[in-house]
């Protein structure tokens, strides 16, 4: 389990020592989940499709992720969502206590929508 083990990585910036650890990876995965839970599954899936087009053959780098993920964060949810992204992602990249993962998706229209759109994928635990 991930939370047992010492926390003194940071994901933006490990060590070189550090950069084949497991928990580099798993910590990635989960970033991307609680990045999920954080906008909601249908603006996730806008983002991961707007990030492969933007940059389909291209060099990137992690600040060019967090602009579009600020951008559309912004664009889809305001700057209520926009700072809610930017959290997340500084608690998952840049500090090395592993934090908890946000408790629930995205509610409200945006969640009922995911749900009949998609009915088994949109579900997650809470």
């Amino acid at each position: 389990m991930l939370a047992l083990l010492p926390q003194d990585l940071t994901l933006a910036q490990p060590a070189p020592a550090d950069i084949f650890d497991d928990r580099v990876y798993k910590r990635g995965a989960l970033t991307v989940h609680a990045l999920r839970r954080t906008l909601g599954d249908t603006e996730f899936r806008d983002l991961v499709r707007a990030w492969t087009h933007r940059h389909r053959g291209g060099t990137v780098t992690t600040a060019d992720f967090l602009d579009l993920a600020a951008e559309h964060a912004t664009a889809t949810g305001g700057d209520e969502l926009a700072e809610a992204v930017r959290t997340v992602l500084t608690e998952w990249l840049d500090l090395p206590a592993l934090p908890e993962l946000p408790r629930r998706p995205r509610s409200g229209p945006a969640r009922l929508l995911d749900h009949l759109r998609h009915p088994v994928s949109s579900r997650t635990p809470s």
